[in-house]
């Protein structure tokens, strides 16, 4: 998991992220209704178009992963999200993760980008909660903004992505952290 940001770091975040998609929708790039997801780490933000990406899992099947635990707690204690939705949420309902390249860690990790509320939901009442997975090149596509210039090469790896792509990333990581 991420180290936590400064409170004055993510004020100044939060402005440029805010200038950002104000421009893109002033260029007519991203509809005014569409929602993303800010995921902060100790080098940058990423942000996530989560709206295109509900289309890209109605539109091709991906795999339906369980959230770790760890992840759940996670979200739960620093995800920021409003305990009244939380509790009118339905968290047997997929959320969908993005992968990112971590340079600090050295490797590839899950953010939920849709479904946090559920996840959260999840958490507290003991119950699993899944999520579709999009591809490292999915991912890269539904990026609105990311902290590293050149970091495409990361995601350009894993243009040509067959459907057990994703489960060999998991046994290469698996076998790395053994």
């Amino acid at each position: 998991m991420p180290t936590r940001v400064a409170p004055e770091e993510i004020v100044q975040r939060d402005l440029r992220t805010n200038a950002l998609l104000a421009q893109l929708y002033a260029w007519g790039l991203l509809a005014l209704d569409a929602q993303t997801c800010s995921w902060d780490i100790s080098y940058g933000r990423y942000t996530w178009n989560a709206t295109r990406a509900l289309v890209v899992i109605a539109q091709i099947a991906h795999r339906l992963r369980p959230t770790p635990q760890h992840q759940l707690e996670y979200i739960a204690h620093y995800g920021g999200t409003d305990a009244a939705h939380v509790q009118r949420v339905d968290p047997t309902q997929p959320g969908i993760v993005a992968m990112y390249f971590d340079f600090v860690e050295g490797g590839w990790r899950a953010v939920v980008i849709d479904g946090n509320h559920r996840a959260v939901r999840a958490y507290e009442t003991g119950q699993p909660f899944a999520c579709y997975e999009l591809t490292p090149v999915e991912s890269w596509a539904l990026l609105l903004e990311h902290p590293v210039a050149g970091e495409s090469v990361f995601y350009a790896e894993h243009l040509c992505c067959p459907p057990d792509c994703m489960i060999q990333m998991d046994a290469d990581r698996e076998t790395v952290n053994a």
